[in-house]
């Protein structure tokens, strides 16, 4: 008979990365560039289901669309969370509408992008996957004649390709209250298709997940409040949600066996914040009764002006996190430039309450309270403002330079620039690598080479949510291995970019991987 609505992702969404969320970042390489058993038993091990069908967790935006759907009258027997390898057994004749939540679809956000630019070329994971997903749904809908519903982040690179890929409805936007509408009107029959945007819920409004979500994740705000070009967040209302919903949402994961509990936020020391004000005792408050609660916390993003605005913060929230020396933090943070002409014009809110001049500093600062207080961020920076100048490069290296020279604990990776759907700067064109000047092969190569540096130093913290100890083997050789060989490469890139690209497009590991499993085996046992 099947669900009435069934909520799936592709398989790169759709996994927990054997517990080393770094492995999602395998994902967005090249095709055939990854081993077809490195990608399905280590990078995306799919997410467990019972015998019905659906998921005992979920990433967050599906537990969230399947809690606002419930919230509007919707069944738990009509409504069903599930892998796409299990769709066939969740669909059938009483399924209205197949909801499918897309991150990357294409291939075109700014990891994939990149990292398809600087190694030859080709379709990443991750879109290899979405089109694996919708050849299933096709192929499904062409029996059941229901309606097929995409949304999340990634709905921007499939605009024009709806009748190609069989998309009824494109979502944009928040869903707590516009989806389950637009459900119940496809339901009746209704003729909806195109593009939708969601209306945004005050929070009072956004209901608790049902399903356990990924890793114990749970959303403590939304939007940004610092309004970067690049960046799409910005659009959204900033919100901080409700404490007793987030109490709410952690309980649920702890009863399905969490220890961890992860913080969803653009910035979560903003949680509470009016702007870009701290609110230090609601923060500790959120901080201390996740505590009492779950083992640890963790979260994923923070912005240097606010932690350093807030360092007299840092050490507390690391000691209510159950983090330390051995085991240390690792927030994403956007660097962006070391340019304060390009921080000025297209991210004046992002040093603030500093100015854009004193961004460097603010780095450099933020920075050190960070690692004296065991966080250790993983620092983004962007190659490909549409008036970057060589003069702006030269800015950033030299901050890098900074950075490399205090010895910090932290990765640097440049991604080049992407003009994503809902952001102000959607309509500039994808960064073309053949415009990069020598500044811009310097920085990347010397981005890179901190960062591998920095990961085989902490590779085993990276590695040490893997729970199988041959899995974290496996990890541990791949990684040693995929270092080495990335090192090699980007110092042939910076020598001679045009030939080394050449020969890189026409590299397929995924048909040659069983010649490098002595070499791996060599570095697990080498590692011991």
């Amino acid at each position: 008979m099947g669900f009435k609505v069934v909520l799936t992702a592709d398989r790169a969404v759709m996994t927990d990365y054997s517990g080393a969320g770094l492995f999602g970042f395998g994902l967005c390489l090249p095709y055939r560039l990854v081993p077809k058993i490195v990608e399905y038993r280590l990078l995306a091990p799919p997410v467990k289901c019972n015998r019905e069908g659906r998921a005992l967790y979920a990433p967050y935006s599906l537990a969230k669309v399947e809690a606002s759907l419930l919230a509007s009258g919707f069944s738990r027997e009509d409504v069903v969370i599930t892998h796409p390898e299990r769709v066939e057994k969740v669909v059938g004749s009483s399924t209205r509408i197949v909801g499918i939540s897309v991150l990357d679809p294409m291939g075109k956000a700014p990891v994939s992008y990149t990292l398809a630019s600087i190694f030859g070329g080709g379709s990443p994971c991750t879109k290899m996957e979405f089109l694996n997903l919708m050849w299933r749904v096709r192929r499904l809908k062409s029996r059941f004649n229901f309606k097929v519903v995409i949304g999340g982040p990634g709905t921007w690179q499939l605009h024009g390709l709806e009748e190609k890929l069989g998309i009824d409805v494109l979502f944009e936007g928040e869903a707590e209250i516009s989806f389950p509408k637009l459900v119940k009107s496809l339901i009746r029959g209704e003729d909806v298709k195109g593009v939708l945007t969601g209306e945004p819920p005050k929070p009072d409004e956004i209901p608790a997940i049902c399903t356990p979500s990924r890793w114990g994740a749970v959303q403590v705000t939304r939007g940004c409040p610092r309004r970067c070009h690049f960046c799409s967040p910005t659009a959204w209302n900033f919100r901080s949600m409700p404490m007793d919903l987030i109490m709410k949402e952690v309980q649920v994961n702890v009863a399905a066996g969490a220890q961890n509990i992860d913080l969803a936020a653009e910035d979560v020391l903003l949680y509470g914040a009016k702007g870009i004000q701290v609110n230090e005792e609601v923060v500790i408050k959120l901080f201390k009764e996740i505590s009492q609660r779950a083992r640890s916390i963790t979260f994923n993003h923070v912005a240097f002006s606010t932690a350093l605005s807030a360092k007299n913060l840092l050490g507390a929230i690391t000691e209510l996190s159950g983090h330390g020396k051995d085991n240390p933090l690792l927030p994403q943070i956007g660097l962006e430039s070391g340019s304060p002409r390009i921080i000025e014009k297209y991210m004046s809110g992002k040093p603030r309450p500093w100015k854009p001049k004193e961004w460097p500093s603010v780095v450099l600062e933020s920075l050190a309270a960070m690692n004296d207080n065991y966080w250790y961020p993983c620092c983004t920076l962007i190659v490909g403002f549409p008036d970057e100048t060589e003069d702006d490069l030269v800015k950033t290296i030299e901050l890098v330079d900074q950075i490399k020279s205090m010895n910090a604990k932290a990765w640097l990776f440049p991604l080049f620039m992407v003009p994503m759907g809902g952001s102000l700067l959607s309509k500039e064109r994808f960064y073309d690598l053949a415009r990069l000047p020598q500044a811009g092969w310097d920085l990347l190569s010397t981005c890179w080479s901190y960062s591998l540096k920095f990961t085989r130093e902490v590779a085993s913290v990276l590695l040490s949510g893997v729970k199988s100890r041959y899995l974290r083997m496996l990890a541990m050789g791949l990684t040693d291995l995929a270092i080495s060989s990335i090192g090699s490469v980007f110092d042939k890139l910076r020598r001679d970019p045009y030939a080394t690209l050449q020969r890189l497009a026409e590299y397929n590991l995924r048909a040659k991987f069983l010649h490098y499993i002595p070499r791996m085996l060599s570095a697990v046992v080498f590692k011991g």
